[in-house]
């Protein structure tokens, strides 16, 4: 194995753990709050077991693994070097930073919201820079699958961006009118699967065709 496959997958390893482990733990607290719903309501943090298990499951699970996913596979279609292993470590602290200020938020009486999604869109946009630095070589093959994966990290930022703001204008309510309807958040869980899909298929339309000898997808 070359050095720089060596590098690629020391970079993406605490990306997939992690997001392994939260996909358990998120797992575990979606059952507590379907618990809840069936009358279960002697359970300890059940009242605030839907904004963790979407914590979890989706700023843990979802991004982690895909921007995991990222940083391993680009550069290895580039056949190069990740451009900065130091900015993609600091992308993966920033996201667990941002989980971690989401779980005192969601047992705190105040909210964390801009705080935590202000770390997670600075994540993102480091992840994003260093995938569209990287799209912008020429690869030898499959162009076309590079635009999904260029729109799925676009999408990211863009959702990410929308947290931030949405989080500064709640701030901006008064006190008692804080707050969002689980639609809503639903509403950004569809968006962010937008960004899984979108990356799904660029992997499989650059790999597939290349396993089985195609030039084109």
């Amino acid at each position: 194995m070359s050095e720089s496959s060596i590098k690629v997958n020391t970079v993406s390893k605490p990306f997939i753990i992690s997001a392994v482990i939260f996909v358990f733990a998120g797992s575990i607290i979606g059952s507590i709050w379907m618990m809840s719903l069936l009358g279960a309501e002697d359970l300890g943090f059940a009242s605030n077991s839907f904004s963790l298990h979407r914590t979890f499951q989706v700023d843990g699970f979802l991004t982690l693994l895909i921007m995991g996913v990222g940083y391993m596979i680009v550069p290895r279609f580039r056949n190069v070097k990740l451009s900065s292993s130091s900015l993609a470590y600091l992308s993966f602290a920033l996201i667990i930073l941002s989980i971690i200020i989401s779980i005192i938020s969601a047992f705190s009486q105040e909210t964390l919201l801009l705080p935590s999604n202000f770390a997670r869109f600075l994540g993102v946009s480091i992840f994003t820079g260093i995938m569209i630095w990287m799209l912008r070589i020429h690869p030898r093959l499959l162009r076309t699958a590079d635009y999904f994966i260029g729109l799925s990290v676009v999408v990211l930022l863009l959702v990410s961006l929308f947290h931030v703001i949405l989080a500064a204008a709640e701030i901006a309510k008064p006190s008692g009118d804080i707050g969002r309807g689980n639609g809503n958040i639903m509403s950004e869980v569809q968006m962010l699967m937008l960004f899984a899909i979108l990356m799904i298929l660029g992997v499989e339309y650059k790999t597939l065709p290349s396993f089985l000898g195609f030039i084109k997808p």
